[in-house]
């Protein structure tokens, strides 16, 4: 249960970064004035984005590990239950 809590914060700070990102690309869309010097709204906002894709990979091998690890739970838990009643 814990780690589920923990899946759904990291998925909403993943969210979080991906909305930033595209806040920081629509001013600058919206604002022409930057030099080509000044990419730096740009270059932050594509770092973002690949952190928040990075995060939200490993969040999914977190959720298909835990996945797994409740599968077989499950099955170990069916085998002693029926080890117990035979």
């Amino acid at each position: 249960m814990e780690a589920k809590k923990q899946l759904e914060s990291f998925d909403a700070q993943i969210e979080g970064i991906h909305r930033i990102s595209n806040v920081i690309l629509i001013k600058k869309s919206q604002n022409e004035l930057y030099k080509v010097t000044e990419d730096l709204p740009l270059e932050m906002s594509i770092s973002l984005m690949e952190i928040a894709d990075g995060l939200k990979d490993g969040l999914m091998n977190i959720e298909r590990s835990l996945a797994r690890l409740e599968a077989r739970l499950d099955m170990m838990e069916d085998s002693i239950y029926k080890e117990e009643y035979k």
